[in-house]
């Protein structure tokens, strides 16, 4: 099982994607990481090439264009990640907004919502692990809504969060990641 760790945090918190990569290894998963301070992202211009000049591939030449590669060979993409009133890291977002490419430009119904779909047809699972600053637990049900609503987009087979003011366990990534690479078996 092929799993995408996309790490968005500041160099000082690395333990928890460390944690994440411990477990998944644990699990028996491949596993790649994106270490997006190691990046050079530029912003999504909305150009749309990736889907008329270029299909699958962004205009912007940089670094940005590697999650998209891995994300079209991932079974499972995990996030890793600083909640920010409820939502990713600026540079977490940013390289989300660079994904338009795995996506087609038409519209499709999926069940009773319009979306895009998959470019790639490989379902995979969505986790998303997020820390949040303490005293600001109630930003927890707004991440888990928006990586959920965000799972819908993608059409995940599968998507789980876990936003906490506290380092993550690594007991805690094995059992979320475990119930993931079950989803996608």
């Amino acid at each position: 099982m092929r799993t995408l760790i996309v790490d968005a945090m500041p160099v000082e918190r690395r333990a928890m994607t460390d944690a994440i990569e411990e477990a998944a290894t644990g699990l028996g998963m491949q596993v790649a990481v994106l270490r997006l301070r190691d990046m050079d992202v530029k912003k999504c211009i909305g150009c749309f090439s990736c889907w008329v000049k270029t299909p699958g591939v962004c205009a912007l030449n940089d670094d940005g264009r590697k999650l998209p590669e891995e994300w079209a060979r991932a079974d499972l993409v995990v996030y890793s990640t600083p909640v920010f009133l409820g939502s990713y890291s600026p540079r977490l977002k940013t390289q989300l907004d660079r994904l338009i490419p795995v996506l087609l430009p038409y519209f499709k119904k999926f069940d009773g919502e319009t979306h895009h779909p998959q470019r790639y047809p490989k379902k995979k699972a969505l986790v998303a692990f997020g820390l949040l600053k303490p005293g600001s637990e109630a930003e927890a049900g707004t991440f888990d809504q928006l990586v959920h609503r965000n799972a819908l987009n993608m059409q995940a087979r599968f998507c789980e969060t876990l936003a906490s003011d506290r380092e993550l366990e690594r007991s805690d990534a094995t059992t979320i990641l475990a119930r993931a690479k079950e989803a996608v078996s």
